[in-house]
C-alpha cells in the first residue's frame, strides 16, 4: 500500500511539473501561484521538504506582487496545511500569524477568523490547549460578530475537540451536538458525518453503545455514498466495537466481514482486528464450525505476512475451537504449534498456558497420564516464570485431571479402588496448593474456584 501511494504521488508530482510550465507558458500570476502550491503541497507529501518550501516560497513572493489578498491567502494556507500535516507545528503556526496580519491589513474579519481558528487548532496539536482556548474565543465572536454559520460550525466543533483533549466529556458533547445542528441547518453532509462520528465515540465511551452503533451506522452510509474506504474501515471497526458492546453477535459478524473485504489486500492490524472480532462473534453466536474457518483463513494470512505473533494467537484460537468442537487430538495439534511459536518468540507465559491447554485436550482424549505430565510441566513452568495467577490455575486443571483419573479407575470396577483413592488424594494436595496459592497472591475468584474444587473432591469418597 504504501508502494502504491509513493508511485501515485511521483506521478501527481510529474502532473503537477507539467501544469507549472504551462502556467509559466501562459504567464498567468494566479496559475502559477496554484500551481507552484499543489507542486510544494506534492513535494511535502513525499518528504521533500527543502523543495517543497521552495516552491511555496515562490508562489508566495509572486502573489505578493499583487493586491490579491485571497490569492496570498490561498497560497499562504496550503503553505500553512503542508506544515501541519509534516509536523512541523512552530512553522505552520508562525504562517497562520501571517494570514492573521494580511485579514487585519485588509480588514477582512471572515479571513481572521479562518486564520484564527487554524491558530488554535495547531496550539492544541502542540499540546497548548489553554493558548489554544483564546484562539478559539476569538474566532467564535467573529463568527458571531458575521453571523456566519459555517465558521460558526467549524469553530464549535473545533471547540469540542478542545474540550476533549482536556477531559471535559460533557462540555464536548455540548459542542458536538451544537455543531451537529449547524451543520444540518447548513445541508452540509460531511460536517454532520465528521461530527455525528464524534458525538458517538462520546456517546460511547460514557456507555450509552446503542447511540453509538446508530450514529455510527449513518456516519457509515454517508461514508460508503462518498466512497472514502480509509474513513469506511475505521467506521467499520467503530461498529464492530459497539455492537460488541451489545453482545449483538450477528451484527458484529456482518461488519466484520465488511471490513476483512476491505482490507484482506493489506494484512496489518486493522485486517486482524476484524478477524479477531470475527471467530469471537462467530463463537458467541454458537457457529463453531464458521469460526474454525475464519480462524485458518487467518492463520493462513499471518503466516504469509510473515506475522509470528498473530499466527501464535490464531492457533490459540484455532485449538479452542477443536476442542469446543469435541475433536481433541486436532486440538492438541494446534496448541503443539502455537506453543512452538511461543518458545521461539520468548512468550514465557503463553508457552506455560499451552502446555497446559495441550494437558486439557489430552484429557478429553482420554490420554490421562500424558494429560498429567503436561499439567506437571505447566505448573513447573509457571512456578519457574513467577506468574502465581498461572501457576494456581494450572495446579487446579492438575487436581481435575487426578479427579477424572479417579472417577474412571472407579467406574472400570476392576479391583483398582487404592489407585482411585491415591488420585483422589492428589487431587486434594494439588487444589489445596492452589487455594494457598492463590490466596497469598490475593487472587479472590482464583481461590474461590479453588474451594468449590475442594468441595467436588470431597464429594468423592475412596471405594
Amino acid at each position: 500500500m504504501a508502494k502504491q501511494k509513493r508511485a501515485h504521488l511521483k506521478e501527481r508530482l510529474k502532473e503537477h511539473r507539467r501544469f507549472l510550465q504551462e502556467a509559466q507558458a501562459s504567464n498567468m500570476v494566479e496559475h502559477i501561484c496554484v500551481a507552484r502550491t499543489d507542486l510544494g503541497l506534492t513535494l511535502f507529501q513525499l518528504k521533500k521538504y527543502a523543495e517543497g518550501l521552495e516552491e511555496f516560497d515562490a508562489a508566495a513572493e509572486l502573489a505578493a506582487t499583487t493586491d490579491d489578498a485571497d490569492l496570498r491567502r490561498l497560497v499562504l494556507s496550503r503553505k500553512m496545511l503542508a506544515l501541519q500535516e509534516a509536523e512541523r507545528l512552530p512553522d505552520a503556526y508562525k504562517v497562520a500569524l501571517e494570514i492573521v496580519q494580511l485579514a487585519e491589513t485588509h480588514d477582512d474579519a471572515g479571513m481572521k477568523c479562518d486564520a484564527l481558528l487554524s491558530q488554535g487548532q495547531i496550539l492544541l496539536d502542540s499540546g497548548e490547549p489553554i493558548i489554544a482556548v483564546e484562539r478559539f474565543q476569538e474566532a467564535r465572536e467573529l463568527a458571531l460578530a458575521l453571523n456566519d454559520t459555517r465558521r460558526e460550525m467549524n469553530v464549535t466543533g473545533t471547540m469540542g475537540q478542545l474540550a476533549l483533549a482536556t477531559g471535559s466529556v460533557d462540555q464536548a458533547q455540548a459542542y458536538f451536538d451544537k455543531a451537529l445542528r449547524l451543520a444540518r441547518q447548513l445541508g452540509n453532509r460531511e460536517a454532520e458525518a465528521g461530527f455525528l462520528g464524534n458525538r458517538a465515540l462520546i456517546v460511547g465511551w460514557l456507555g450509552d453503545h446503542r447511540e453509538a452503533a446508530r450514529d455510527y451506522e449513518q456516519v457509515l452510509a454517508y461514508l460508503q455514498e462518498m466512497g472514502d474506504e480509509a474513513s469506511i474501515i475505521q467506521a467499520l471497526r467503530h461498529l464492530v466495537q459497539e455492537y460488541g458492546e451489545l453482545g449483538q453477535h450477528e451484527r458484529v459478524i456482518e461488519y466484520a466481514r465488511q471490513g476483512i473485504a476491505l482490507t484482506e489486500n493489506d494484512p496489518g492490524d486493522e485486517l486482524f482486528t476484524f478477524y479477531e472480532a470475527l471467530i469471537l462473534a462467530l463463537y458467541q453466536a454458537q457457529q463453531p464450525v464458521q469460526a474454525e474457518a475464519a480462524t485458518e483463513e487467518a492463520i493462513a494470512l499471518a503466516r504469509g505476512s510473515g506475522d509470528r505473533k498473530r499466527q501464535v494467537d490464531f492457533l490459540v484460537s484455532l485449538g479452542e475451537s477443536y476442542l469446543l468442537s469435541g475433536m481433541p487430538e486436532k486440538a492438541i495439534a494446534a496448541y503443539e504449534k502455537a506453543r512452538a511459536g511461543a518458545v521461539r518468540l520468548s512468550r514465557r507465559w503463553d508457552e506455560a498456558y499451552l502446555t497446559g491447554r495441550i494437558g486439557v485436550a489430552l484429557a478429553e482424549a482420554g490420554r490421562l497420564p500424558e494429560a498429567l505430565e503436561y499439567h506437571e510441566r505447566a505448573v513447573a513452568l509457571a512456578r519457574e516464570r513467577e506468574i502465581p495467577e498461572l501457576e494456581g490455575e494450572q495446579l487446579s486443571m492438575l487436581a481435575l485431571a487426578h479427579l477424572d483419573s479417579a472417577r474412571r479407575n472407579g467406574a472400570d470396577g476392576d479391583g483398582s479402588g487404592l489407585m482411585q483413592a491415591e488420585h483422589v488424594q492428589r487431587a486434594r494436595e494439588h487444589a489445596r496448593a492452589s487455594l494457598a496459592l492463590y490466596s497469598e497472591a490475593g487472587i479472590e475468584d482464583g481461590a474461590a474456584r479453588a474451594r468449590r474444587l475442594l468441595e467436588e473432591i470431597g464429594s468423592l469418597v475412596p471405594q
